[in-house]
C-alpha cells in the first residue's frame, strides 16, 4: 500500500486516497460482494484534484474523494445501486460501468489494447497495461 500522508487538503486534513493495482471487497449485510476497481488514470490533474475533498455524507462513513466521480460511485456501495455482471454464475457487481466493462473481458477474453511497437505486438484488456508496455519500451506516451 502506498503511503499518502503527504496528500493534503488545504485545511492540511490528510486525504484517504486508493492506490492503483488494487482490487477491495465490500462485504454488505446481505451477504453480496462489491468489487471495487481501481482508478488507474493518474492524468495530470490528479495532484490538483487531491486539493478538493468530498465526503460521504452516509452517518458512519468516514470516506473522502478528491473527485466528485469518485464520491458518486461510492455512493453506489450504500445504495446498492450497482452495475451487475450478467454473464452466468457470476455474482461480482461494480460501482462504475467502466469497472463492469472491464470486467466482462475477463469472462469474453477480449483485449481491444495492442501495443504498436516494433516486434512486440502484446495485447490487454486495458488502457492502463497497454501504457506499461509503451513505458517499458522507452515511449513516453501512447
Amino acid at each position: 500500500m502506498v503511503s499518502t500522508s503527504e496528500t493534503v487538503d488545504t485545511t492540511g486534513i490528510p486525504l484517504e486516497q486508493f492506490t492503483t493495482h488494487h482490487t477491495h471487497q465490500v462485504d454488505h449485510d446481505d451477504h453480496s460482494t462489491l468489487y471495487v476497481l481501481q482508478d488507474e488514470s493518474g492524468g495530470p490533474d490528479q495532484e490538483a484534484a487531491a486539493k478538493k475533498i468530498y465526503h460521504c455524507g452516509i452517518d458512519g462513513c468516514v470516506k473522502q474523494f478528491s473527485t466528485s466521480y469518485r464520491l458518486k460511485a461510492h455512493g453506489r456501495s450504500h445504495t446498492g445501486d450497482t452495475f451487475r455482471c450478467e454473464e452466468g454464475g457470476c455474482e461480482k457487481a461494480f460501482i462504475t460501468q467502466s469497472d463492469l466493462t472491464k470486467h466482462v473481458r475477463t469472462h469474453s477474453g477480449e483485449k481491444p489494447y495492442r501495443c504498436d511497437h516494433d516486434g512486440c505486438g502484446k495485447v490487454y484488456t486495458t488502457a492502463h497495461h497497454l501504457k506499461v508496455c509503451y513505458l517499458s519500451h522507452g515511449h513516453c506516451t501512447m
